[in-house]
């Protein structure tokens, strides 16, 4: 096994020069297994296998749902000796198609069960829910049709290539996975989506999206007036400040070195954005998220990004936006498209 600071170290030079790193034991009996996104902006995702005893495995996370990613989970088996079989359960952090992919695969290949958190685990009527759920956060937003248009057709196609698996073991927060001598906290941390869990595990904690070592936690879409993804990151960031666990795991990127206090720096990243917002929206008697959104990226920077890009951008605004709105910052005249100004 390697140093974790020199697996950090490799793994975040990986990320800098845009390549996938190797598999590599973060700590023992603990697997980091790169699964590529091919074509993808984030170019890979992370898995961990978990050893129990007598070979018996478990996986966190399962890649996206492509023969790239299941020849990248075989490969780390056979490095470590083991087989599909040996993996006993997949406890999968959020459902997004990047991290569930290969987990009816897997159920299909050796009997695997599945585990998720109850607000996650819809099957493939969640996959259909959260592209009407988008749907509704762009016309929130302001967006155009054909923006709105085109959000749908990739989101379909995304989803299409990674069924949205059906639970098995339906989780809570605070439930104890045991597999062998090997057990597993559920930490359930909402914002990224409803039912986003953490998992964690000697002395180690596996973040999913909720917590990476480079930019804030991308937010679950603001598809209601009431919709307050922000504050449910936020309040699950100061859940992890207060754990014992320093060493994180995440599912992109690289390792986190410190939890709390990077929970800490992503905290004060939202309220440095929010406060950009502010100025942003004192601009003018009244915008749009998307104008917004617009207005804050800046013009060149705008023209340059994709429909996609533009539309993750302006989900981000608008959980900062309904954010501030709910502590009094600003004030909103109901939509679609809701409108925001200073209160």
């Amino acid at each position: 096994m390697t140093d974790i600071a020199e697996i950090t170290a490799d793994h975040a030079h990986a990320w800098a020069h845009r390549r996938t790193p190797a598999i590599v034991e973060a700590r023992p009996g603990i697997w980091a297994v790169p699964m590529p996104l091919s074509g993808h902006a984030i170019r890979y995702s992370i898995s961990y296998l978990l050893e129990a005893d007598r070979g018996r495995l478990l996986l966190i996370d399962a890649g996206f749902g492509s023969g790239e990613c299941w020849r990248a989970l075989r490969a780390a088996l056979d490095e470590i000796g083991g087989s599909v079989t040996d993996i006993e359960g997949v406890l999968l952090t959020h459902n997004h198609p990047d991290h569930v992919g290969l987990a009816e695969r897997l159920r299909a290949h050796g009997g695997t069960w599945i585990g998720l958190h109850r607000l996650d685990a819809g099957g493939p009527r969640h996959a259909a829910q959260y592209g009407e759920q988008s749907d509704a956060a762009l016309a929130l937003a302001g967006a155009s049709q054909e923006v709105r248009d085109i959000s749908a057709t990739t989101i379909a196609a995304y989803a299409n290539a990674s069924a949205a698996p059906v639970a098995d073991r339906v989780l809570e927060d605070g439930d104890v996975i045991r597999l062998g001598g090997r057990a597993v906290e559920v930490v359930w941390t909402p914002g990224h989506t409803p039912g986003h869990c953490c998992y964690a595990s000697d002395d180690v904690l596996l973040t999913g999206d909720h917590l990476l070592p480079e930019a804030l936690t991308q937010l679950a879409n603001t598809h209601a007036p009431d919709s307050d993804p922000l504050g449910d990151v936020l309040h699950s960031l100061d859940r992890l400040t207060a754990r014992d666990e320093s060493l994180g795991l995440p599912g992109h990127q690289y390792p986190v070195l410190d939890v709390p206090r990077r929970a800490a720096s992503v905290r004060d990243g939202f309220e440095a954005r929010m406060d950009e917002l502010a100025r942003v929206v004192a601009r003018d008697k009244g915008q749009t998220g998307w104008q917004i959104t617009a207005a804050a990226v800046g013009e060149s920077s705008w023209a340059r990004m994709g429909e996609m890009g533009r539309r993750f951008a302006t989900m981000e605004t608008m959980g900062l936006l309904h954010r501030m709105a709910l502590v009094g910052r600003l004030d909103v005249r109901p939509g679609p498209p809701e409108i925001f100004l200073l209160a």
